[in-house]
């Protein structure tokens, strides 16, 4: 049998999302500190969490809440 990478299988990129009151929203960056780690362009900051989600698999929540942003062009 001939192994394969699961990337393989996947379509496309990944898609994370993060659960800010109440309601999932993809995000591109998150950090423990307000200031985000990389200058993301025209960032929209989303808000704070625990809660994230990849390819719409709930993750564990996280022990720390993290700050979240998403870029403005991906709206």
């Amino acid at each position: 049998m001939e192994e394969h990478p699961i990337s393989d299988y996947l379509k496309g990129g990944w898609v994370n999302e993060v659960l800010i009151e109440g309601e999932w929203t993809e995000y591109c960056q998150c950090n423990k500190g307000i200031k985000p780690r990389i200058l993301v362009p025209e960032a929209v900051y989303l808000g704070i969490s625990k809660e994230v989600r990849h390819n719409g698999v709930v993750q564990v929540p996280w022990k720390t809440a993290y700050h979240f942003w998403k870029s403005r062009n991906d709206s």
